[in-house]
């Protein structure tokens, strides 16, 4: 959810930035009895995840136990963490019962260099408009590698409809750190759904947590990529996925106010574009009981990527592809999403947005997941090629790594033992 400023009389709140939600809770609180300055106890509740990668700078997003606000230590040595971010929102301090998201701006000068830091929180209490403070916690240090800015390089792993399945969550990370690779991409459907009851920010930010506080994290040391799928806007906390998962939030060829999880990647000799398919549904299907707008929110999405695509880095890279958890193309005889019976296997709605764009701008492929099985769709008709992924159950659960130089790239699905199910290999595309 979106911060804001909110005036209290002359109340010491004016002092943070609070979501609604956050500052009428904060209100109720009453202080405990003997312990007016809030609990004792750590406040860090999950692994850092790192998100909005550039040269110049990165994310952190960590789960919270209690409102608290923080900020970020961290340096070019483990030992010599100088310097700080502090979590702000156009000045004022930010503040959450959810999870705090932090910039750090190191600037182009240190893209070559890893980056370490700690994250730090601070428990806070409202009583009588008056903020009293807890006990600082202070986390462990982690290593963020340095950008990823090798021209002949790709090495990226996607995830797709983990569902919640904690052994399929534990095995992919443990793949995933057996590839290591420079970047990781959640390709939708993190949840069954987020009704009240489900702690939203500890399905999103606590994949890879080792030990009670701060611990592993599958993406502490290389930057998360988050493309939504359909199950992660149903249920009355989904509005939380923002604060943890939050949208892509830079300009020209990245996202704007309404396309947030819209964002244009050069990684290597590869660019890639995510988009967001929303619901498996028409807008007036009853079960939206009139709260959808996905099908105008598809049709901005359309208008970002046609002027996406002629950005000098997606424009001029030897490979392009497209990012989305539905799928764009389906098999014959199946349901598009378009209709009022069933639910999409592919996107209609989007195939017809997006489609024509993604043909012009010559992209080879579509990486996708929904499906809950593993397939590949060959370039036809002058379409791109699509990679559909597993689901999950250890089963079907797939990893995919998208991985090449400039004279080939592979995309690769592997089931949890690691045995290959499905592979595209392409070459450069004609400009």
């Amino acid at each position: 959810m979106l911060h804001r400023r909110i005036l209290l009389g002359a109340a010491p709140l004016t002092a943070f930035a609070l979501s609604t939600d956050c500052l009428l809770r904060a209100q109720d609180q009453q202080p405990a009895a003997g312990n007016p300055t809030q609990n004792s106890g750590p406040v860090i509740a999950s692994p850092p995840v790192v998100q909005h990668r550039t040269p110049t700078g990165f994310t952190v997003v960590f789960q919270v136990k209690a409102l608290a606000t923080g900020w970020v230590e961290w340096g070019t040595t483990p030992d010599k963490l100088d310097r700080r971010a502090i979590g702000q929102h156009h000045g004022l301090k930010t503040a959450s019962d959810l999870a705090l998201a932090i910039h750090v701006n190191h600037g182009s000068e240190l893209a070559d260099a890893p980056i370490y830091y700690r994250l730090h929180a601070v428990p806070l209490r409202v009583v009588d408009r008056n903020v009293q403070y807890g006990e600082e916690d202070i986390g462990t240090v982690h290593c963020l590698r340095a950008f990823p800015n090798n021209p002949d390089r790709v090495h990226i792993a996607v995830v797709n409809d983990t569902h919640e399945n904690a052994k399929t969550i534990a095995k992919l990370c443990e793949r995933i750190e057996s590839h290591d690779p420079d970047w990781l991409i959640w390709n939708g459907d993190t949840c069954n759904d987020f009704h009240p009851g489900k702690d939203v920010a500890s399905i999103l930010l606590g994949p890879g947590k080792t030990g009670d506080k701060d611990g592993g994290g599958w993406a502490s040391s290389r930057p998360l990529i988050f493309v939504p799928g359909n199950h992660d806007v149903r249920g009355r906390l989904a509005h939380q996925l923002q604060t943890c998962l939050p949208g892509w939030p830079y300009g020209a060829g990245g996202s704007t106010l309404h396309t947030p999880y819209c964002s244009l990647h050069r990684i290597g000799p590869m660019a890639m574009v995510t988009l967001d398919t929303g619901e498996d549904k028409p807008d007036a299907h009853p079960t939206f009981q009139g709260t959808a707008a996905y099908e105008p929110y598809r049709d901005q999405q359309g208008a970002w990527l046609a002027n996406a695509v002629k950005e000098k880095e997606f424009a001029t890279a030897p490979y392009r592809l497209a990012i989305c958890h539905i799928p764009l193309r389906g098999l014959p005889g199946q349901n598009d999403g378009t209709s009022m019976e069933g639910y999409a296997y592919y996107s209609g709605f989007g195939a017809k947005a997006w489609m024509p764009t993604l043909v012009d701008a010559k992209v080879q492929a579509i990486v996708s997941g929904h499906m809950h099985s593993t397939r590949l769709d060959v370039a036809v008709d002058g379409l791109p090629s699509q990679i559909v992924m597993g689901g999950p159950q250890m089963e079907i659960a797939t990893l995919t790594r998208i991985v090449g130089d400039k004279n080939s790239l592979s995309i690769i699905v592997e089931n949890l033992d690691g045995k290959e199910m499905v592979r595209q290999d392409l070459k450069p595309a004609l400009s």
